[in-house]
This record gives structure tokens, C-alpha cells and sequence, in this order.
């Protein structure tokens, strides 16, 4: 019987361990709480940190260490004003992250589950063209219920994106969007881009790029002639500044051929955002010795590349400009029959009217046309004949050509509108049968002069 019981107060024993053990275990894992945040901006990645733990006998949030933080939290009532300036002061003070997360378009609300403890949620990640984010937050759990909930999306100020410009400059330094071009011409473009980024949230990389029609364009001739910090009427170089290669990576289609890359030391200063700045760069470059478009668009469009230093990139498509260019062909004709196209005429085109700058002489083929290869850009020259083909005469006229976009006697960029005509001698060649036919009459005429005379010496010696 004592067995019996022995065993049974054993068995009983066991049991009560048994259930006793889930309670154990049940009591000592700390109650949790839910802190959910809410960001309708993509980019943004706010992080939570824990500034002190919560004691539940004393009803106060105690921390770690008496540092300015735990003062502010003993002078705290109802407001969490101070606590959040004490720990916006220095990051040192705060240790840690408990968790982050990035928000995206799509992933809009996150919800972390916390300990109890008084916690500081702060933006650690902004997206590139955030200008303010008004405060951060300071939240203690428990609150007034078991979860919390932070929209922090009416604390986030965004401007617009920065807008990229591209112009050429003609010869006054005037802003055009296309410019008609000689092959001996310096082509001046000027690239613009707004300054983004601010001083609270600055940049990594500011690269602006141009992508040529290098085939066109020559790529080889291109130089920088100035980096600019505009700011209102005030333009101050950027000394530093390096030239970065091709990118082939593509937006919206377009790729770059260079770019040029804003200093780390310029974008670290507090100046560079300055409302209302931006980067101005200019460079020349050429046509392109065996450019081929002739008439059409030679195209040359910008771009800005920027990240700022949460790690996010952006790329903005700038502006297309054009350059043309043209050439010219003439004609050399029969005077008598314009049919008969006339070989080996030597051609002169000319900068005035009076022909003493030769710009390029070209030579007649057997279809008479004189093509010349120089590439002109708009305006008038002038034309004349320099050595005529044997047998005919120089035409001495001066021939106008005037180039005009999409002007009349311009078909594929070249101009056709000069034909000349020769004429051939009026008198005879020396040595030719005309010059036997004249010494024949003219002997005869003497001979005929010379009996005269004897008919007449002789009627006077008889009387």
C-alpha cells in the first residue's frame, strides 16, 4: 500500500512539473507590441532604434546609462518633445538599429514587433530628390493600446526632379537649337542641369553626359572649355571635375559617349544646393572628317546621372540639338547645245564675290558635273570657271550660291542651282585650214594688185 502511494505521489509530482513547465516558459518571453509605419513615397527607409527599456513595477522607461536622453526622458510628461531632440543631437547616443525597412511603391506599410521600451524612428534613407523630412518620431510601447501606428509620409517635402538642357552657341554665344556648320567650323554646345539633392540629403554622384553622333561628330576633337556653378547671375568654375568614358547603359533609349563628373569636394559643400543652382558645361568638338549626312540633323543630345548617398540613382534625358551641313556641285554645259555636258573644266568656289579666297577648285567629270567636297554651312559663295576644256572658252561670270536650309536648288543637302556655259572660239585656231584659205585669197589679191600695176606702167611708157 505505502508503494502504492509512493508511486502515485511520484507519478503526481511529475505531472504538476509537466505543467508547470509551458507557464514557466509562457512567463519568462516579454509581452510584444506592434509599431507599424506608413510611407506612400517610395525610397524612404526609416530605421528603429530602442532608447530605453520599460519597467513594469515602476512605470518609467529606463535607460542603460544616465546620459542626456535618460534627462530628458525623467523631465518628460505627456510630450516626447525633448526626448526626440536629445536623440536626434548624436547618433552615438542611440546605438544601434533595431530594424530597418525600405519602402517601395508597392510596399507601402511595415510593421515591426518590439519589446516594451520607448523607441526613436528615424529616416535613414531618402529618396534622391527629397528636400525635408520635418521630424522624426519617438514612440513608446506600450502606448495606449497594445499596437501603434506612424504615418510619416506628411512629414516627407519633395521637389521636382531637375530638368536637363541642351544648346548650341552660334557665333554671338547665342542660345540656338540647331546651327548650320563648316567642316572647318568649332561647334560650341553648352549643357545645363538643375542642382538636386540638398544639404540634409547630398549627393554621391552628379554626372552630366552627352551622347554624339560620333560618326558625324568627331568624339576625338571634343574639349571641355568650362565647368560652371551658376548660381542666379553668379557663375563660379568647378576646378576637379573629371571626364568620365562611354556608358552603354540605356534610358529611354540613349546611350553616352562621355560625361563629365562633379567633384566629391563640391558636392559636399553646403553652397552646391543653394536654391535655384545648377551646372553649366561647355565644350567644342568638330564635324567628323568622314561625316555623311548631308542636309540631315547630326544629332547630340545631354543627360544627368545622380545618386545620392542613401544609394539611390536617377537619370534624366536632356535635350536634342542639330548641326547641318552642305555641299555643293556645278554643271558645265555647251553654249550652243546644253546637252553636250563638257569634261575637264577646272571649277572655282569662292568666299566673295570678287574670288580671291579659293575655298575648293574641282574638276569636271564626263557628265560635267564639278562636285566639290568641302562641307559648307549657310550662306552665300561665289563661283567661277578657272580653266575651260580644250577647244572652248573661259566663261568669266561670277556665279551666286546661296545656301539656305531647305532652300531652293538644295536636293539631299547638296546644291545644284550653278550650271555654266562655254562657248567655243569665234576665230579660227592658228595653223587651222580657215588661216590657208585667207593666205590663199590674200596672194591672190596681191598677184592680181601686181598686174594692175604692169597694165598700168605699161599704157604710160607708150604714150
Amino acid at each position: 500500500m505505502k508503494t502504492t502511494k509512493r508511486v502515485l505521489a511520484i507519478a503526481l509530482a511529475v505531472l504538476m512539473l509537466a505543467l508547470a513547465i509551458p507557464f514557466a516558459a509562457s512567463a519568462a518571453e516579454p509581452t510584444t507590441y506592434d509599431l507599424t509605419i506608413k510611407c506612400y513615397k517610395p525610397d524612404y527607409t526609416y530605421s528603429v532604434y530602442k532608447l530605453a527599456d520599460f519597467d513594469e513595477t515602476t512605470g518609467h522607461f529606463e535607460r542603460t546609462q544616465d546620459d542626456a536622453i535618460q534627462t530628458a526622458i525623467n523631465q518628460s510628461d505627456e510630450s516626447t518633445a525633448d526626448v526626440l531632440t536629445a536623440a536626434a543631437a548624436t547618433n552615438a547616443q542611440i546605438g544601434d538599429a533595431v530594424d530597418s525597412f525600405t519602402f517601395t511603391a508597392t510596399e507601402n506599410t511595415h510593421t515591426f514587433n518590439l519589446p516594451a521600451g520607448m523607441y526613436y524612428v528615424k529616416c535613414t534613407g531618402r529618396a534622391l530628390n527629397n528636400k525635408e523630412i520635418t521630424q522624426d518620431s519617438i514612440v513608446p510601447l506600450p502606448n495606449k493600446t497594445e499596437s501603434y501606428t506612424v504615418d510619416v509620409t506628411g512629414k516627407i517635402t519633395e521637389k521636382g526632379v531637375p530638368s536637363v538642357h541642351k544648346y548650341l552657341l552660334n557665333s554671338s554665344d547665342e542660345q540656338v537649337t540647331e546651327l548650320s556648320v563648316d567642316q572647318n567650323d568649332t561647334i560650341k554646345y553648352k549643357l545645363t542641369a538643375d542642382v538636386t539633392g540638398t544639404t540634409e540629403n547630398k549627393l554621391s554622384s552628379f554626372i552630366i553626359y552627352d551622347d554624339m553622333d560620333t560618326e558625324n561628330l568627331s568624339l576625338a576633337d571634343v574639349k571641355i572649355t568650362s565647368v560652371s556653378l551658376v548660381s542666379g547671375t553668379t557663375k563660379t568654375p568647378i576646378n576637379g571635375y573629371g571626364k568620365v568614358g562611354a556608358d552603354t547603359s540605356k534610358f529611354d533609349g540613349v546611350t553616352y559617349d562621355f560625361g563629365i563628373s562633379i567633384p566629391q569636394t563640391t558636392l559636399d559643400d553646403n553652397a552646391f544646393y543653394a536654391e535655384g543652382n545648377y551646372v553649366e558645361v561647355i565644350f567644342t568638338t568638330k564635324l567628323a572628317e568622314t561625316a555623311t549626312k548631308i542636309g540631315s540633323p547630326i544629332p547630340n543630345t545631354d543627360g544627368l546621372k545622380y545618386t545620392n548617398k542613401s544609394g539611390n540613382t536617377n537619370e534624366e534625358k536632356g535635350d536634342t540639338v542639330n548641326v547641318y551641313t552642305y555641299k555643293v556641285s556645278v554643271t558645265k554645259v555647251d553654249a550652243d547645245d546644253t546637252n553636250i555636258k563638257l569634261k575637264d573644266a577646272k571649277i572655282g568656289i569662292y568666299k566673295e564675290q570678287a574670288c580671291t579666297t579659293l575655298i575648293e577648285a574641282a574638276t569636271t567629270n564626263s557628265d560635267g558635273i564639278a562636285a566639290f567636297t568641302h562641307k559648307f554651312a549657310e550662306g552665300t559663295y561665289y563661283v567661277k570657271e578657272i580653266e575651260a576644256p580644250r577647244g572652248y572658252t573661259v566663261n568669266n561670270n561670277v556665279f551666286e550660291v546661296k545656301i539656305v536650309k531647305d532652300g531652293q536648288n538644295i536636293t539631299d543637302g547638296i546644291h545644284h542651282g550653278v550650271t555654266i556655259t562655254d562657248t567655243k572660239p569665234k576665230l579660227p585656231n592658228t595653223g587651222g585650214a580657215g588661216t590657208l584659205a585667207f593666205t590663199i585669197i590674200g596672194g591672190a589679191l596681191v598677184a592680181a594688185a601686181g598686174v594692175l600695176l604692169v597694165i598700168v606702167l605699161k599704157k604710160r611708157s607708150a604714150k
